[in-house]
């Protein structure tokens, strides 16, 4: 993961902890997630955060903060090439969390790997592009 997006992750946990309101968390947070065209329409950026601002199941603050010490700390490098599952990997090629390099090293390293990428979407290619990402997993099972 590179250090810039985990480094905006780590300063995400920290507002999340201190207690600032989540609708200033979001806003924070949206751009690194959702893809340009996503980002500039502003109707679709205030209609998103209010749908994550109302989710009767968000996630916690400490599972948010585990699953960044997880990032920080965790290497599975070593054993990926052992994995003799096939799976798929879903990538956006604009994603600014997760770059596009980031799914390339992991396919370099499971040798039964697919990887798809999505034009012009960001980290949540399942969400913009949902029947896209269904259609794709149940093609690929």
């Amino acid at each position: 993961l590179p250090r810039t997006s985990l480094l905006k992750s780590i300063t995400t946990g920290k507002l999340l902890q201190s207690g600032v309101d989540m609708e200033l968390v979001l806003e924070s947070v949206i751009p690194w997630l959702f893809s340009r065209d996503f980002v500039s329409n502003p109707h679709q950026v205030a209609a998103k955060k209010e749908e994550m601002m109302k989710n009767p199941y968000p996630q916690s603050i400490n599972g948010f903060i585990g699953q960044i010490n997880a990032l920080e700390t965790f290497d599975s490098t070593s054993f990926l090439s052992s994995i003799p599952h096939p799976l798929l990997l879903l990538a956006g090629e604009e994603d600014l969390s997760t770059p596009p390099w980031c799914a390339k090293l992991l396919h370099n390293h499971l040798p039964h790997s697919t990887l798809h990428f999505f034009p012009r979407m960001g980290h949540m290619a399942h969400v913009e592009k949902r029947d896209e990402v269904i259609a794709l997993i149940n093609s690929f099972f």
